[in-house]
């Protein structure tokens, strides 16, 4: 269906607050009432999602292991070759040509998605109290109220580590927990 956006915050902080520095990125949360996710978090957390008028399809969150998934499944292409019955002096050829292609640096690129979560970040931690902000990308096959996402991981960050790098490693139904220290 479609990748969406949510996050988290502790208790203590108050959503508009996040919403104020949010307002300047084009970046809006509201609480997200889905008590499967809610019941993987501690107590003292709140379940976010990401509103806007649309998903969160084709993010910059997360693109090298898309990348990744995308770059294995080679094999499976070469196999669906065979089976549309391309010899094997064909798919060498197009193996061929494939590889003269030049190279797909993705540390190379700009990101500007990425730059302007990055930016968010490090504003709402340098002008709020905020403790802890969590992010988690998931391709969601129903309603982000419903939907009952695994939590795979809680993968702890702080600020100052943050970087673009970073956001594009991103794993899906990983919580990313951005810290203070």
């Amino acid at each position: 269906m479609c990748h969406f956006i949510s996050g988290l915050i502790e208790k203590d902080f108050a959503i508009n607050e996040l919403n104020t520095i949010g307002k300047l990125y084009g970046i809006n949360f509201s609480v997200c009432e889905n008590s499967f996710v809610q019941s993987q978090l501690k107590p003292s957390e709140i379940y976010l999602i990401k509103t806007n008028k649309h998903c969160d399809c084709g993010t910059e969150l997360g693109f090298l292991n898309r990348l990744k998934k995308k770059e294995d499944s080679g094999e499976n292409k070469l196999s669906q070759l065979r089976k549309k019955g391309w010899s094997e002096a064909k798919i060498e050829r197009w193996l061929n040509d494939k590889s003269n292609k030049q190279p797909f640096d993705p540390l190379g690129k700009k990101y500007p998605d990425l730059e302007n979560w990055n930016s968010f970040i490090q504003t709402l931690f340098a002008q709020t109290k905020i403790k802890k902000f969590g992010l988690l990308l998931h391709w969601y096959r129903g309603d982000v109220f419903s939907e009952r996402i695994k939590i795979k991981e809680r993968i702890e960050l702080i600020v100052d580590q943050l970087d673009i790098s970073e956001l594009l490693k991103i794993q899906e139904d990983g919580f990313y927990l951005i810290k203070r220290f």
